[in-house]
């Protein structure tokens, strides 16, 4: 079964007869649908509170620094034959499981884990065992006042060149935000494909 011709095929047909060109995916399109599946790991404050809300004590943020295992995690990418996996970076509380600079909600603050990078590890781990890393981000409940977007896009730029090569971004966005808009100059959409070109978006 060939994906790919199958999608081909259909947008053959929904071309109007008398069209001069007819839609087709494009690399990106065409490069995600050979990837077949891939992986969700959803890790944030609310693995241990059950709670989306932005306003959490962000200590609350506490896993066992013994048990706390991001290889296990691509491990089971890789048994599965997954060539992507993709981590909550930021999820809808707004929390920042890796150290940014432009909050002081994130797992800098964690009780138990503060010095710990989840992005970083997440991501070298996934070269060294051959998985596409991908990351989840999207402009969370704790994201508010006048300068919100401004630090989201600062915070894509810490993804963006902090982390190497991102071939993957699966963003979530409520649709009040300019940044939710593709087309709009400044979403994340058309930032990231300045800094990654080669980056395909969900």
């Amino acid at each position: 079964f060939n994906m790919t011709s199958l999608v081909t095929a259909v947008l053959l047909g929904c071309a109007s007869p008398g069209a001069k060109t007819m839609a087709l995916p494009s690399e990106y399109q065409l490069r995600h649908m050979g990837w077949g599946s891939e992986m969700f790991i959803h890790f944030s404050i609310t693995t241990f509170t059950g709670s989306q809300a932005g306003n959490q004590d962000p200590s609350l943020f506490a896993p066992n620094p013994a048990t706390l295992n991001v290889s296990q995690w691509v491990e089971a990418a890789k048994s599965l034959n997954v060539p992507v996996a993709v981590l909550t970076a930021k999820h809808e509380a707004g929390y920042c499981i890796w150290p940014s600079k432009w909050s002081d909600y994130t797992i800098a603050k964690s009780r138990t884990v503060p010095d710990r990078d989840l992005v970083r590890e997440f991501v070298d781990e996934c070269r060294r065992q051959g998985i596409i890393p991908g990351l989840y981000f999207t402009f969370g409940a704790h994201d508010t006042g006048a300068n919100a977007s401004m630090i989201q896009i600062n915070q894509m730029t810490e993804l963006t060149t902090n982390y190497g090569e991102i071939l993957y971004w699966w963003f979530g966005e409520p649709s009040h935000s300019v940044l939710y808009h593709y087309h709009a100059p400044c979403s994340k959409f058309q930032y990231s494909r300045s800094i990654e070109p080669q980056s395909t978006f969900s």
